[in-house]
């Protein structure tokens, strides 16, 4: 194991680097991107969690499915039931990771979504926002305490990531901050990958009304579903630079002294990185109408297995695992819509977040 999925030939970027020894989550992974990027994980011998709200029988398939494709063992696959349209269901779940014997995450990619469809979800919110937006990052909240930065050259691995530390200037630091902050170098930062939608881009901006956001929307790909992919791209920029404050809090080294945390916001580097995949056939168009599915998607669309590869970057290149905060297309850099640059609209958005999920404002 350790292998690339991909024929490593080709021109594109594919992913390389070995993942023994992490723990990846991957939502909606029963079949489509979320499928290929879960067996790609497999493939580099990461041991996988697929989640999701399709029946047991659908996972048990695709954890077969990526047996046979990539001959990793059964023990490093497993499958979570997971209902990000409930926030009993995500709850659950966060409490069932937390019996876990092994809780420490290394990887979450916040695959899961929906095109959008008439109707609330279970609390109420329209079905795009509640899923796509609400679910998700109250998921991504209450796993954040398990989110784990790892050592260069963890289980193996060291010769892998190019951070540089440097014991002299360690012992000729002044402060104990100074000393957390270089140890930090050499760490392999735990990554959160968002999923969104160039169609973030279409929108009209975010509105916080909540009347307006509980109720029905009109169908599949409406402005909903652009605004719920609007809001994650500005949660991650937040969710981001949180994250680096944490790092720098002045409380930190208390904290870690006291409470001997290996996990979480204080632990060490978690970096955020949000996905355009690319218009890709997969079941995600299942509902449509036959005509546009034969006629646009079929033949204008990239495989599954194509656009799982932003995702993978973002969640394995050692050449980008100092950067926290962006945006993706095609394995790159790119810019996010204008919307995504208002401060105060981002500041709003968490805040309300936080009282939507009954999540703490503060990380820590």
């Amino acid at each position: 194991m350790g292998f690339s999925p991909y024929d490593t030939y080709i021109k594109e970027w594919v992913p390389t680097q070995s993942q023994k020894g992490k723990t990846a989550l991957v939502t909606g992974a029963s079949s489509g991107i979320g499928f290929e990027t879960a067996k790609a994980l497999a493939a580099l011998d990461a041991h996988v969690v697929l989640a999701g709200i399709d029946p047991e029988h659908k996972f048990d398939e695709a954890i077969r499915k990526i047996i046979a494709a990539t001959g990793c063992s059964k023990d490093n696959l497993e499958y979570m039931h997971l209902d990000l349209g409930s926030q009993l269901s995500i709850r659950q779940f966060a409490d069932n990771w937390r019996e876990r014997k092994n809780t420490d995450l290394h990887i979450l990619i916040n695959n899961a979504g929906i095109p959008g469809m008439p109707g609330l979800t279970k609390d109420g919110w329209e079905m795009c926002y509640g899923i796509n937006y609400i679910g998700t990052t109250m998921l991504t909240r209450l796993l954040l305490d398990y989110m784990t930065p790892v050592k260069k050259g963890y289980q193996g691995t060291g010769d892998q990531i190019s951070f540089s530390g440097n014991s002299k200037l360690r012992s000729d630091l002044q402060t104990e901050s100074e000393k957390l902050a270089t140890n930090d170098l050499e760490l392999e930062p735990a990554r959160i990958v968002f999923v969104s939608s160039s169609a973030h881009k279409f929108t009209l901006g975010l509105s916080f009304d909540e009347k307006y956001l509980t109720s029905p929307g009109s169908g599949f790909f409406s402005l909903r579903y652009g605004e719920s992919k609007l809001a994650i791209v500005m949660f991650a920029q937040q969710l981001a630079k949180r994250l680096e404050a944490a790092l720098a809090s002045p409380v930190r080294k208390t904290k870690i002294d006291k409470s001997n945390i290996t996990s979480g916001p204080l632990a060490g580097p978690i970096h955020v990185y949000t996905v355009h995949p690319g218009t890709t056939n997969s079941p995600f168009w299942s509902a449509f109408p036959d005509f546009f599915k034969n006629y646009i998607i079929n033949k204008l669309s990239q495989t599954p297995e194509v656009g799982a590869r932003t995702s993978l970057y973002c969640a394995t290149e050692p050449k980008i695992a100092y950067q926290t905060g962006l945006y993706y297309e095609d394995c790159k850099v790119s810019s996010p819509s204008f919307w995504a640059n208002d401060a105060e609209k981002a500041n709003l958005l968490w805040k309300n977040t936080c009282a939507w999920t009954a999540t703490p404002e503060s990380l820590f």
